[in-house]
């Protein structure tokens, strides 16, 4: 604790003999970690959009394709397609599956 104290004080003395030194040396600290934290949200915030661009792409690609199956069916009857029904069984056994393990 009073190791803490010491170095409190020696902060603040120095602060009131050298104010432009405290300065200086504190934009200097911190300059790297604002230049790394920048850098970090711009790559944060492409790869954000790549997702986006990417999930708006198989969003148009799944209705266009079901656009065309509607215009293949002639009774224009939406039905389950073979991936579709994949999906809905493969989440039927996982939550079969979350069951069992959540009742033993």
């Amino acid at each position: 604790m009073s190791d803490t104290k010491a170095w409190a004080q020696y902060v603040v003395e120095w602060a009131a003999k050298d104010p432009d030194g405290l300065l200086t040396t504190v934009i200097l600290a911190l300059t790297p970690l604002l230049l790394a934290s920048a850098l970090l949200s711009w790559k944060w915030v492409r790869m954000i959009e790549a997702r986006e661009k990417e999930q708006k792409k198989k969003q148009r690609r799944q209705e266009n394709a079901a656009a065309k199956r509607l215009k293949k069916d002639p009774k224009n009857e939406q039905t389950l397609q073979p991936e579709e029904n994949n999906l809905e069984m493969m989440r039927l056994w996982k939550d079969l599956l979350r069951f069992l393990k959540c009742i033993s």
